[in-house]
């Protein structure tokens, strides 16, 4: 957390941090009646306006606002793989899904590939994603 002080006001810089997705039961359920698969994760792919500390809120269609008192607890980049594998970890019950490069030596049975198009907070306030996903069988 970062604190500034102007003219013996101090202002807090508030620390954000992506979390996985909680599931539930049923969920919980198909996933443990599925094999479990291996799944390697390429680095996650990010616009270059969002490489920064601060949070960036779109404040109208061609506009966006940086944040400079809400900040990414971490590496955005990271953050968001971290979550995306720890989810495709819950959803498919397996604990083979590791981002790569890796020093596990296995062939996994899917990679992905993933591009951040757009991730912003909209002028409502509601957290806007937009991701391209490609999926690659074994040995593509």
């Amino acid at each position: 957390m970062a604190v500034l002080e102007l003219s013996g006001t101090v202002l807090l810089a508030l620390g954000f941090l992506l979390s996985p997705q909680t599931l539930s039961e049923d969920v919980l359920e198909i996933s443990n009646i599925v094999e479990p698969i291996s799944v390697a994760v390429e680095p996650l792919k990010i616009p270059s306006y969002l490489e920064r500390p601060q949070i960036v809120v779109r404040s109208a269609e061609n506009e966006i606002f940086i944040s400079e008192f809400n900040l990414w607890g971490e590496n955005l980049q990271g953050n968001l793989s971290w979550v995306l594998i720890e989810n495709l970890s819950m959803l498919l019950n397996s604990d083979r899904v590791f981002l790569v490069p890796s020093r596990k030596r296995q062939s996994p049975d899917f990679r992905v590939a993933a591009r951040i198009v757009k991730f912003e907070l909209g002028v409502n306030e509601t957290p806007n994603l937009t991701v391209r996903w490609k999926l690659y069988n074994r040995g593509q």
